[in-house]
């Protein structure tokens, strides 16, 4: 009996994914609201950061991850809901540009979703 593919496996695996990652860097990059972020940054650096925890969040089986903490690294960045929707609305573009199905867009959002608490700054 095979094991069911992962989520990881269903979008290309990391060849579908690099595709992905790549498209979305280059979005956010001259995105108006959230550019900012990263033009002092490495972007390979970024994209392979990037990489490294979507194939675990998506259920990679041959990759090892040693997980920074969401909340640490994005701390000092005061990130608010509306930047932190459009880099989800970005992504979305990104997998809907590598002709991600809606099924895994869906899956996906929902773990993108699940970690807002750990990188947007909540208001005082």
């Amino acid at each position: 009996m095979s094991e069911e593919p992962t989520l990881f496996d269903r979008i290309g695996g990391l060849k579908g994914l690099q595709k992905v990652v790549k498209r979305f860097y280059k979005t956010l990059y001259w995105d108006d609201l959230v550019g900012h972020y990263f033009k002092n940054l490495d972007l390979e650096e970024l994209v392979d950061h990037q990489l490294s925890f979507l194939r675990h969040a998506l259920g990679s089986r041959d990759f090892e991850y040693s997980p920074k903490a969401l909340g640490k690294v994005h701390a000092d960045l005061n990130i608010t809901e509306e930047q932190f929707n459009r880099v989800g609305e970005r992504l979305v573009q990104a997998l809907e540009f590598a002709n991600v199905g809606q099924k895994e867009i869906d899956e996906i959002m929902v773990i993108v979703v699940s970690v807002k608490g750990q990188i947007v700054k909540e208001s005082t």
